[in-house]
C-alpha cells in the first residue's frame, strides 16, 4: 500500500508539473514502466505527444523543487498545493515507527535525489498554516543553522513540537548566546487553524530569567 501510494504521488507529481509547463499537454503523455522483481518506477515521454524540450523543463522544475523543499520550507517555483500534497505524499513513505520506512529515490540520468522526512516537515509547515499575526513563542532554543538563510528551532512546551524561527544576521549573537536556554522569539507568527504556531519571522528574542 505505503509502495502504490509513493508510485501514484510520483506519477501525480510530474503530470500536474507538466501541465503547469505546457497546459496543452495531454495527460496520457507519458509512458510508465515497471521493472519485474523490483521496486524501480520510470516514465518517459510519449514522443508523439511530449516533446524533449518539455520533458528537460519538467526533469529540471521536479530536482530543482525536490531538492528546494528538502531544504526549507519555501514553495518552489510552479509547485502547486496539489504538487506539493504529492510530494509530501512521496515523502511519507519513507519513514515509519522508529523511522522506519521505504526509501524514496528520484533518479534522472544527471541527478539524483532522496525525498525524507525534511521534505515531510517543510511541506507541512507550508501547507498547514492558515493564518499569520504579530505575536511571539517561547520554549527552548535549538538547533541555529546558516544553512540557506539564519534559522533556529524553539521547542514549545505547550504543543511539544518545535518551531521554525527565521532570523536576519544582526540577531545571529542573540541566538547563539541563548542556545539552549528557554526565550521568548517575537515577531510575525504563522498558526495553523487549530492555533498552533508553526513558524516565526523573528523580530526580537527575549530570554527568560536565570532558573535560580
Amino acid at each position: 500500500g505505503d509502495f502504490q501510494s509513493a508510485v501514484e504521488a510520483f506519477l501525480t507529481l510530474v503530470r500536474e508539473l507538466t501541465r503547469k509547463i505546457h497546459d496543452s499537454v495531454p495527460r496520457d503523455s507519458w509512458l510508465l514502466n515497471v521493472q519485474e522483481g523490483s521496486q524501480i518506477v520510470s516514465v518517459r515521454p510519449d514522443a508523439s505527444r511530449l516533446s524533449q524540450v518539455v520533458a528537460a523543463n519538467v526533469y529540471a522544475v521536479l530536482f530543482d523543487g525536490l531538492d528546494g523543499l528538502e531544504a526549507e520550507a519555501k514553495i518552489p517555483p510552479l509547485f502547486t498545493e496539489r504538487a506539493l500534497e504529492c510530494a509530501r505524499d512521496m515523502s511519507r513513505v519513507a519513514f515509519g515507527p522508529k523511522d522506519t520506512g521505504i526509501p524514496v529515490r528520484v533518479v534522472s540520468r544527471e541527478r539524483a535525489r532522496s525525498v525524507t522526512r525534511n521534505t515531510f516537515t517543510h511541506v507541512s509547515e507550508i501547507l498547514d498554516w492558515k493564518y499569520e499575526d504579530l505575536g511571539s513563542v517561547d520554549g527552548t532554543l535549538e538547533v541555529v543553522s546558516a544553512h540557506n538563510g539564519y534559522e533556529f528551532r524553539v521547542f514549545e512546551p505547550v504543543w511539544s513540537r518545535p518551531v521554525r524561527c527565521a532570523f536576519t544576521e544582526d540577531l545571529l549573537e542573540d541566538a547563539l548566546k541563548n542556545f539552549k536556554k528557554r526565550v521568548e522569539v517575537q515577531g510575525l507568527v504563522r498558526y495553523t487553524k487549530e492555533g498552533i504556531p508553526v513558524s516565526v519571522s523573528v523580530a526580537k528574542i527575549t530570554p527568560f530569567p536565570d532558573p535560580k
